[in-house]
């Protein structure tokens, strides 16, 4: 079993899937995970397991996986950050222990799986993955990944800020580079990557940039997912690195940000 940060690094979409069943012992791992799991922004969330294959179907870009988890999120400020956070958590655990995910949020029947979701008038599902054990990546998979570039990402001084969003971050700490690093690597909705991160008084400031494209009723802001994902990745490194960090949700108001969202800062 890999660390959570070796996760990170070697982690990919995978959406074919072999015919070998998770085991009970490791289904359980993966719910007993799940149940421990929680997010800086205090917001609630649950998983749903659902061992039944045939649910593929509902799914037109998977090949058969024996199980899907369910993200789901109640409704309210932060919950799609909130959601990406431990929902990304949770899929690194799977990686740790040698399976694949991918996160769905609109290729899917939604209806197959929210009926089996029990869920009341304030919750959503903005996410869920297939879990299983990788196989070779069918043609279909292949050209997907090459349509969106899956292996590619924004080079950093697109991405990370130095003070502002005038001067490209280029000196940082060890442990820092590493931590960005891994929010670079991070998956994101068509991989557009719509984290920018200011470095300014021992802070990194989480932005997103804003496009309401992938926000719908049923899966809310879709980036602001992908923004719990970076977030998650960053302080994952922390955590294994053994660097102390804390919390920031007061909007610093850096001149220049104003076209882009606020998320949180964390002080490292």
């Amino acid at each position: 079993m890999s660390s959570m940060k070796e996760a990170i690094f070697s982690r990919r979409s995978v959406r074919t899937f072999n015919d070998q069943k998770l085991s009970e012992e490791m289904i359980r791992e993966l719910k007993e995970f799940s149940a421990s799991l929680t997010n800086p922004f205090g917001n609630e969330i649950r998983f749903v397991f659902l061992e039944d294959s045939s649910l593929s179907s509902a799914v037109p870009v998977i090949n058969e996986a024996p199980l899907f988890v369910c993200c789901v999120a109640k409704k309210g400020a932060d919950s799609e950050e909130a959601a990406g956070f431990e929902f990304e958590k949770f899929c690194l655990k799977a990686v740790s222990m040698g399976l694949g995910t991918v996160i769905i949020g609109g290729t899917m029947k939604r209806e197959e799986f929210e009926s089996r979701c029990s869920m009341s008038s304030d919750e959503y599902m903005p996410v869920m993955t297939p879990v299983g054990f990788p196989a070779k990546p069918s043609v279909r998979e292949r050209m997907m990944r090459r349509g969106v570039r899956a292996d590619s990402r924004k080079e950093k001084i697109e991405l990370f800020f130095d003070q502002d969003l005038l001067h490209p971050l280029t000196m940082e700490s060890a442990d820092l580079s590493e931590a960005l690093e891994a929010v670079r690597k991070g998956p994101s909705a068509v991989n557009k990557q719509p984290w920018r991160i200011i470095y300014r008084d021992t802070v990194c400031w989480f932005y997103k940039t804003v496009s309401r494209r992938y926000t719908s009723e049923e899966t809310g802001d879709m980036q602001k997912v992908d923004l719990g994902i970076a977030l998650c990745h960053f302080v994952t490194v922390l955590d294994e690195n053994a660097i102390l960090y804390d919390y920031i949700f007061e909007d610093p108001q850096i001149a220049g940000t104003e076209d882009l969202a606020f998320v949180c800062g964390v002080r490292v």
